[in-house]
């Protein structure tokens, strides 16, 4: 065997194990993000879903007697929890309602391929339809 090409001997299969460990690696990074990324979006279509749901929930007595829409506040409450209730591993942290208004946090923790953990939240808000 020539003398210049002694010291190469397995120098491709370390190559295609340094490739193999990176691109196993960039696979798993790109699983992960696309993991972070449906949870936000869950989170995010979640929130709107649930504060549009429980705006809806107005004091009926008071809209067919002056026609104006208020927030009946327990019922409300009640459409967000049960709404929330529709998507496995989300939670809502925060909720206030107003009279004219629905402000709803909703958060969850997902665990990615690779092992890491992030709580992700998203908030949104939602008013009565009213029919002009």
């Amino acid at each position: 065997m020539n003398k210049t090409h002694r010291n190469e001997k397995g120098s491709i299969s370390i190559t295609a194990a340094l490739f193999t460990a990176v691109l196993f690696a960039l696979i798993a990074a790109v699983i992960s993000h696309a993991q972070f990324t449906n949870s936000y979006t869950r989170t995010r279509e979640a929130a709107a879903n649930t504060a549009r749901a429980a705006s809806q929930e107005i004091n009926i007595d008071l809209y067919l007697t002056t026609g104006e829409t208020e927030i009946d506040e327990t019922q409300a409450a009640q459409t967000a929890y049960r709404h929330i209730a529709n998507y496995p591993n989300l939670a809502i942290t925060n909720l206030e309602i107003t009279t004219n208004q629905v402000q709803v946090t909703v958060s969850e923790t997902t665990k990615s391929i690779t092992g890491v953990t992030k709580t992700i939240t998203s908030d949104s808000s939602a008013t009565p339809l009213q029919d002009r």
